[in-house]
């Protein structure tokens, strides 16, 4: 039990870890909805889950596109979903990032995710435009898949079974949650394919130096940033204005500031200055 805790711990303090980020997204999500659901009613909880799964409605998708990111950071059930999906996200991440880096984990799980809504929603229009998708598993199988074809000799102890290589527990996982019994889930399970297909072409191209989940990870850093400092030179741009006290003020101690440098010449001499005094004086110069 120590051995499971320090694991975790070291886990727990890496920095800018991405694992984490997803888990804790995932199961914040998860509180939020079912403290509305018990205290808003069943109105309240289909309301706002319906402003983040992703429907298979041509006409819905379109007003709330948003939804083909969010719907993989929602879960319903806890046993059957929420910790399933975590505790693997969990166990395959971490392979994943000692092999490829945190970044990356984020950057394929979110493409596996949108693999996987892709997939759904195209082939749902042909059979039934009224059901919905939520749910990690898309993203979770693009990262047990990718890591399977990175290293797939690779063992991992099983409980009452030993090492296994990680391809076959991927295959297993695979086989029973995206192919076994289709008819149930089927939506689901089109979207495990999707991701798993991500997963597996990722790792294929990334061979060919083809960093997909990397790139992508950076475009939306990058876009992040850029919204922050846009917003941030919005803010600037709206100062308000000085005052008349204000502004005489100011021009008060700038004047005293210039005639404490021109006094300091006439005795001293321009060498004497400082580099701030030039740097005061140059600035002053040039507003006349």
């Amino acid at each position: 039990m120590s051995a499971i805790q320090d694991e975790i711990n070291k886990v727990f303090k890496k920095k800018d870890n991405q694992l984490i980020i997803l888990i804790f997204v995932n199961v914040a999500a998860y509180l939020i909805l079912n403290i509305i659901g018990n205290f808003g009613g069943s109105s309240a909880f289909e309301y706002i889950t319906n402003w983040f799964t992703l429907s298979s409605e041509p006409s819905k998708f379109i007003t709330h596109f948003w939804t083909i990111f969010t719907y993989m950071f929602v879960h319903y059930e806890f046993m059957g979903h929420l910790l399933f999906n975590m505790l693997w996200l969990y166990w395959m991440g971490q392979l994943f990032e000692s092999q490829l880096g945190s970044k990356r984990l984020m950057g394929l799980y979110l493409l596996g995710g949108l693999a996987g809504g892709v997939l759904y929603f195209i082939l749902y229009l042909f059979i039934d435009q009224g059901s919905y998708l939520l749910g990690a598993s898309a993203g979770v199988m693009a990262i047990v898949i990718a890591v399977a074809t990175l290293i797939p000799n690779q063992k991992v102890n099983l409980m009452f079974i030993g090492p296994v290589a990680l391809k076959y527990v991927a295959a297993v996982i695979f086989i029973l949650t995206s192919i076994t019994d289709f008819q149930e889930n089927t939506g689901g399970k089109i979207a495990h394919i999707g991701g798993a297909l991500m997963g597996y072409i990722y790792i294929i191209q990334f061979r060919k130096g083809k960093d997909y989940a990397g790139n992508f990870y950076g475009f939306l850093t990058a876009l992040l940033k850029g919204i922050t400092r846009k917003k941030s030179s919005l803010k600037v741009a709206h100062k308000r204005p000085e005052t008349d006290d204000q502004y005489q003020k100011r021009k008060s101690t700038n004047q005293r500031q210039i005639d404490i440098i021109l006094d300091k010449i006439s005795k001293s001499g321009y060498e004497s200055l400082s580099a701030e005094e030039k740097r005061i004086l140059f600035d002053e110069s040039n507003k006349n």
